[in-house]
């Protein structure tokens, strides 16, 4: 019978390569000369409904036409006030 797969010990530090600052800012996602630089900030990708955006009928979120004019495309979904049908 043979023995058990060993799990490897931590590599030594002569063995790991050597790493600038740089390499690891690019690696952790941070930008800029300073390394305390935040990473930028993602763009929002949904707007905030403006109340000419949608209406309640009952419990049902209606979007208007205005809506759907900057939303800019048409989702299929048969809406009441779809400007693209």
């Amino acid at each position: 019978m043979s023995a058990p797969p060993t799990r490897p010990g931590p590599a030594s530090a002569d063995s790991s390569p050597a790493v600038n600052d740089a390499q690891l800012r690019v690696a952790e996602g941070l930008s800029g000369s300073d390394p305390g630089t935040p990473p930028p900030q993602q763009p929002r990708t949904a707007e905030t409904l403006q109340p000419e955006d949608a209406y309640y009928e009952g419990p049902f979120l209606v979007f208007t036409a205005a809506f759907h004019l900057k939303r800019g495309y048409c989702c299929n979904s048969g809406c009441r006030h779809c400007p693209f049908r």
